[in-house]
């Protein structure tokens, strides 16, 4: 007898983008696609409502997880880490101690790459 798993529902999710100094919009899109990916994984039975990209905020939490992680200083990092911010709601079964049939906001996704021509990684989400 097998499982049948819902795949998170990420396709109908409203992305807005905000004006960048930092990033192409092909470079977001790349980061959004990261997100909606692990979205679909991650959230079984869930549904993206909303991905958004505001570069103050995202360079604020760049800053405090810089600080918070001591992983190298905003100077080195610039162009290669990102901040998104989901809205979502959970699906009947969750993990990670997130509520059922719940909606959040301001979801955090931390992601960083290596280079320029580096493909996004998610490395924290949740804050």
């Amino acid at each position: 007898v097998g499982i049948c798993l819902a795949l998170g529902r990420a396709s109908g999710a409203n992305v807005e983008l905000g004006p960048s100094v930092q990033f192409s919009e092909e470079e977001l899109r790349g980061a959004v696609h990261c997100v909606k990916r692990d979205f679909r994984v991650r959230f079984t039975g869930g549904e993206l409502l909303q991905l958004r990209y505001d570069e103050a905020l995202s360079d604020q939490a760049v800053d405090d997880y810089l600080a918070r992680t001591g992983d190298g200083d905003a100077d080195a990092a610039e162009g290669n880490i990102i901040a998104l911010f989901a809205d979502f709601k959970t699906g009947e079964r969750t993990s990670g101690g997130l509520n059922p049939n719940a909606v959040y906001r301001g979801f955090g996704y931390m992601l960083a790459r290596s280079d320029a021509d580096g493909k996004w990684e998610i490395v924290e989400t949740g804050w």
